[in-house]
């Protein structure tokens, strides 16, 4: 076998088992993501009042990154808004900035939230949750936090394993 042969011989190995390794994550373009989304707005559902929350149609997906970036998805945040009994808004339409970033507030909805994409792997998924919500401080009239769901599935059906909450502002 030459060098060049060699280098290739071996080339096929590794990719091989390297292929044969990678678990089978899927970002949830590439499957239904409405089990999810139903048992995601069924865990968030008991804390919002649906009059007061708007959704946003821009989905989050991870770049290359692995920063979550905007990406439009009309029909699965009208999907969820439904669910919620609530409607849909862009971001830019229910938050105004003053000056300062710690004066922006929501107009017409006490909260809005923004949904990622499900990062699934085998029976287990996260999807992150955007939250900008109304505070009722004069100073500091609205917040924002990050809420990281982690399900799994049991017995055929998603459920929330745990959660994560980073207030960010």
């Amino acid at each position: 076998m030459t060098g060049d042969s060699k280098m290739r011989f071996l080339s096929v190995v590794v990719l091989a088992v390297f292929q044969s390794s990678l678990p089978s994550l899927l970002i949830a373009q590439e499957r239904d993501t409405r089990p999810i989304d139903a048992i995601v707005v069924q865990y968030l559902s008991s804390g919002y009042a649906a009059a007061d929350v708007v959704i946003d149609p821009n989905e989050l997906v991870r770049d290359s990154s692995t920063r979550l970036t905007p990406r439009r998805n009309r029909s699965r945040a009208q999907a969820i808004a439904a669910a919620l009994g609530t409607r849909t808004g862009e971001r830019a339409d229910v938050i105004k900035c003053g000056g300062h970033p710690r004066l922006c507030r929501l107009i017409g909805t006490g909260m809005h939230l923004q949904f990622s994409v499900p990062e699934i792997l085998d029976s287990t998924a996260t999807i992150v949750v955007l939250q900008h919500f109304a505070t009722g401080e004069v100073r500091m009239p609205m917040a924002y936090r990050r809420q990281r769901l982690f399900l799994k599935r049991e017995n055929g059906e998603w459920i929330v394993e745990r959660q994560e909450i980073q207030v960010l502002s």
